[in-house]
């Protein structure tokens, strides 16, 4: 079982380790991966040993607090005749984990349940019901649409929605819209088109990861700017009582210092979460980003409240408070907080700009007649209508029509396709040219962009082994700092005889100066960006780890057919023995094999485009042999040569002779008319036009290249020959393949596979590194690390080349994140205090915090633009 949780205070690279480490080592739970980016958590569970909501509990245990999805939803119960039924559900349903409340109406035959949906979905929901002895009415949806040009009179759509059988719960509020829908009896789309000619503007509401982050980023901004405005009062009155008695006299001095106490409280007041997330993981032994910045203002708040009872009727009380540095360090840490919200939300912002291109409305043909729905509305099976211009809203195959398509979005490649009936196009292309009618196969998640956000969205949350390292290092770096600002502070307490507040400046400072968000960020981030650029060029990566590992392989294993060669045949030569008839026979063989789907089939068929079509009759396939059929009550064979000598058919010699011209990977067809031989086929694979450049870019990056295919021993080694490859291996069965890989990683390589077929999946799975051509089965594209979408072994280069840039780019945050660390702490300390006597302010320590965070982030996002080719 997988969940995906969402922690709102996750907010370093130590909560992270904090988190896996100690979920790992609980009962049931098999993997655990958290995103510091996404703030997510991803799990795999066995929910025979453990339920969600225990994982959810073991998560707030450790001092985390998990984001709740409370969701709200009226069921329609057939079943309800009484108030024992009432009664029996409301109970029934409340003994189960995630419910948080249940109102069952007797007289609606409906029921309003809160659940967390973390905890408990929907599906089980109606199953409980169910169990009760309950019927659920199924398929209703709570619909919400803001009415952009809403007045103060809505009565006349009010009065049509309350007479729309299967409407409930119909509330208008805030210019927003709601109902609940029984979509088994509500046509959504009528009731949406007639609301429009009521002359309403109805705009859908949709929630998605960029909405919660352009939360974030305003809550930030705002939080930020009025502790901004508050602690640059605090400063100014702090600086000019320092320096002059003119305002101390003018307000007397416990007034004055009372109005910098409570400017001090308003500003912790905001960054109240600091102190919460931070005190909580620190009584559980798992300190984290918030305990350093807690502990460091904090103790300047507390020290400055102790400085006022003692120093409260002297003029000495003013040089002892420490209420604007306390002060400052929050309002710097939020602003870290907002630019690291900010960048976070750029790094995210390619894959959620995947779906803005689709079109708000699209235009279906139902009951014969053309209808302009929203493409939220879309539904499988639907017939949409695509004219020039248009974009594609869904996945689909088309019914009717041809047109002339960019599939950039997808492919990468701005050369347009062309598209005819029986032909699949993908969510997000551009008709150029042309007018067709396709059917909808699938919509949103299962749509080919919402399997690459899907994919995307794994790949973020998995970890290379670098970054493994870094959480590693930042389970011990935060009780280091802590330990270090304790023995700081007794040495220059007790050894240097330092007053009070020296001490304070020294303790605060290291706290707050050593603030890991920069380790913490420096490998996430840039796996973020990386992956998000990746799946702008078609390139999927669903494991991190293979993402550094790509780089590093020394040796790169291909499969032949679909990944070097393209999944299709092309004719090299055709050869007639009479020509006189030359025009029939291709008539009648382009008749015959257009009744089958086979590759050979589809070569032939290209071959023949310009030749038209006969009635051919008593069609017959000969599986695995070829086809046979009659025209004119004469025999047409067209096959092997063994489905020819199976007929007692005689193969001319100079066909023979032909065929055995072709040493490469070739395939011969012959056709047989009446009884005799009269044409022959000589066709091959077809080399990807990219193969002999991207297969020498790869060898002059030092990649060692070679062949695995279970294809014949002497058409691989040519095939290797034309592509200057020197080991080639043919023959070979799924688990020869395996073998050959695991011989490699013997003698010390990293291996990288690429692979298409069902075959290949078992070698896929063996090596170090696994890699799917677009144009893979399922099987193959599960089983492996990366899928190249546009089927080009050109993104194979853009991959290696990618890893390597990530990887430096990983080791320059690193050594920014370290470096940063190992000069300002010991200065915060006081080491330069001998020779100089420099001291950091706790306020410049938020300040350099601050900006060392915003330097590895800056840093990450290069790899937006970084050449790679």
């Amino acid at each position: 079982m997988k969940i995906n949780l969402i922690i709102n205070n996750m907010m370093c690279a130590n909560c992270v380790s904090t988190i896996e480490n100690n979920l790992i080592k609980v009962s049931g739970i098999s993997k655990v991966t958290c995103n510091l980016v996404n703030q997510e958590c991803h799990l795999e569970y066995d929910e025979n040993l453990i339920s969600r909501i225990e994982i959810i509990n073991a998560i707030n245990s450790l001092g985390y607090q998990v984001n709740d999805d409370i969701k709200d939803v009226i069921l329609n119960i057939d079943t309800i005749h009484c108030a024992n039924c009432v009664a029996t559900i409301e109970n029934g349903l409340k003994k189960h984990d995630g419910i948080i409340n249940v109102s069952a109406n007797l007289v609606n035959s409906n029921a309003r349940i809160s659940y967390n949906e973390n905890i408990i979905n929907l599906e089980e929901i109606k199953d409980i019901i169910n169990s009760l002895g309950y019927q659920v009415k199924e398929n209703l949806i709570k619909r919400s649409y803001y009415i952009s040009n809403l007045d103060n009179n809505f009565n006349d759509a009010l009065l049509y929605l309350n007479k729309v059988e299967g409407l409930s719960d119909i509330s208008i509020r805030n210019n927003i819209l709601s109902f609940i829908s029984d979509e088994d009896i509500v046509d959504i789309v009528l009731v949406k088109n007639k609301l429009r000619k009521l002359s309403y503007q109805l705009e859908s509401i949709k929630q998605n990861k960029l909405d919660i982050q352009s939360i974030n980023i305003k809550k930030f901004r705002v939080s930020f700017i009025i502790a901004l405005i508050v602690t640059i009062i605090l400063d100014v009155l702090s600086m000019i009582g320092m320096f002059s008695n003119s305002i101390i006299n003018l307000l007397g001095l416990n007034v004055f210092v009372i109005i910098q106490f409570i400017l001090c409280s308003i500003v912790l007041l905001i960054g109240r979460n600091f102190f919460i997330n931070g005190f909580k993981a620190l009584i559980k032994f798992h300190p984290n980003m918030d305990t350093l910045v807690s502990l460091g203002s904090g103790v300047g708040f507390i020290f400055s409240i102790y400085m006022l009872f003692k120093y409260w009727d002297t003029s000495h009380l003013i040089h002892h408070l420490y209420f604007e540095s306390s002060a400052t360090i929050i309002t710097f840490i939020l602003l870290g907080k907002y630019l690291e919200s900010l960048s976070k939300k750029n790094a995210s912002q390619s894959l959620i700009s995947l779906y803005e291109i689709i079109p708000n409305q699209v235009l279906i043909e139902k009951n014969k007649q053309e209808l302009l729905i929203d493409s939220e509305d879309l539904k499988v099976n639907d017939i949409v209508i695509v004219k020039t211009g248009d974009i594609l809203a869904s996945d689909g195959i088309i019914i009717e029509g041809k047109a002339e398509l960019d599939e950039a979005i997808i492919t990468g490649e701005s050369l347009s396709i062309i598209k005819n009936v029986n032909d699949e196009v993908v969510m997000g292309s551009t008709n150029i040219n042309g007018y067709f009618k396709y059917k909808v196969t699938k919509i949103g998640q299962e749509s080919t962009i919402g399997k690459i956000a899907q994919l995307v969205n794994e790949a973020q949350a998995s970890k290379a082994p670098i970054a493994r390292l870094a959480d590693v290092i930042s389970k011990y770096f935060i009780i280091t700092i802590i330990i270090l600002a304790i023995l700081a502070g007794c040495y220059w307490a007790l050894i240097a005889n330092k007053d009070s507040d020296f001490v304070l400046n020294i303790v605060a400072t290291t706290l707050i100066i050593a603030c890991p968000c920069a380790l913490g960020l420096a490998t996430p981030t840039a796996m973020l960006v990386s992956s998000s650029r990746a799946s702008r060029m078609g390139i999927l990566i669903k494991e991190m780890s293979a993402l550094e590992l790509a780089g590093k392989v020394n040796t790169i294993a291909f499969d032949k057919t679909g990944t070097i060669t393209n999944n299709i045949k092309v004719v090299k030569e055709v050869n007639v023995f009479d020509n006189e008839n030359k025009d029939t026979y291709f008539k009648i063989i382009k008749s015959l094999e257009s009744k089958s789907e086979h590759l050979i089939s589809k070569a032939i068929i290209n071959y023949l485009e310009e030749y038209d079509e006969l009635d051919i009759e008593d069609f017959e396939i000969i599986i695995g042999k070829g086809l046979i059929g009659y025209y004119q009550n004469n025999r047409v064979i067209i096959g092997s040569d063994s489905l020819i000598m199976e007929n007692n058919l005689i193969i001319d010699p100079k066909f023979i002779d032909l065929d055995n011209d072709y040493k490469d990977n070739h395939i011969t067809i012959y056709m047989a008319y009446n009884n005799e031989v009269c044409v022959q086929f000589i066709i091959s694979d077809q080399i990807k036009e990219d193969a002999y450049e991207s297969i020498n870019k790869l060898q002059q990056l030092n990649k060692d290249i070679i062949i695995l295919s279970g294809d014949n021993q002497n058409k691989v080694v040519e095939l290797a020959r034309k592509l200057n490859i020197t080991k080639a291996f043919g023959n070979l069965l799924p688990q020869n393949k395996i073998d050959k890989i695991k011989e490699l990683q013997n003698n010390n390589n990293l291996v990288m596979m690429v692979g298409d077929g069902v075959n290949d999946a078992p070698a896929l799975a063996c090596a170090n590194v696994s890699v799917a051509i677009g144009t893979s089965t399922n099987v193959s594209i599960d089983t492996s690390d990366i899928v190249l979408i546009n089927n080009k072994l050109n993104d194979l280069v853009k991959l290696v080349i990618l890893s390597q840039k990530t990887i430096t780019n990983i080791k320059q945050n690193l050594f920014w994140a370290f470096a940063y660390n190992v000069i300002m702490v010991p200065i915060a300390m006081g080491a330069l205090y001998y020779f100089n006597g420099l001291l950091i302010n706790p306020m410049f320590g938020a300040i350099a915090m601050s900006l060392s965070s915003l330097t590895v982030l800056s840093n990450a996002l290069r790899l937006r633009k970084i050449n790679i080719s």
